[in-house]
């Protein structure tokens, strides 16, 4: 006896693809706050904070391939604290530039050389500063920080 139709496999795959092909399409960009967090928020260990740390963050980050970044600093508070920073406890200055009134714990990670085996190779220094950091609106989810600033662009 021959079957009836087309095989199940045919339909399943029709029906497959036919639910994919329904739902929207998301950009897979990463957003410009997405990116500042990714980069610049740091987990909260205890200072100081280490070369090993940089490296093992830089690298986990992806900050190291294709190349190294030449230098990249973390902020080691939450986000809801830097978020403050652009909504109320912050002083606003032109180009959505808001600086911190508070100094924070801000470890720089400085390109030493390049490793085949682990990427860029980074010496770490800490201080606690104020911070400078540029804030958009964004809908639905208010004013966030989208850049980070160096600190001597804080103070001129």
């Amino acid at each position: 006896m021959c079957p009836r139709g087309p095989p199940a496999t045919v339909l399943l795959m029709f029906l497959m693809l036919t639910l994919m092909s329904s739902r929207p399409i998301v950009d897979s960009r990463e957003s410009q706050n997405d990116t500042f967090q990714r980069q610049h928020i740091g987990e909260l260990s205890h200072p100081p904070f280490s070369n090993t740390c940089c490296n093992t963050r830089l690298r986990r980050q992806k900050m190291t391939t294709p190349a190294s970044k030449p230098c990249n600093t973390f902020i080691h508070i939450d986000l809801s604290t830097v978020r403050a920073i652009c909504t109320r406890t912050g002083t606003q200055r032109p180009n959505n530039r808001y600086y911190s009134n508070d100094s924070f714990c801000v470890p720089d990670c400085k390109f030493i050389r390049k490793d085949p085996r682990q990427g860029g190779v980074y010496c770490a220094t800490t201080v606690s500063q104020r911070i400078s950091i540029t804030c958009e609106q964004v809908q639905g989810a208010g004013l966030v920080p989208v850049h980070y600033g160096k600190y001597k662009e804080c103070f001129p």
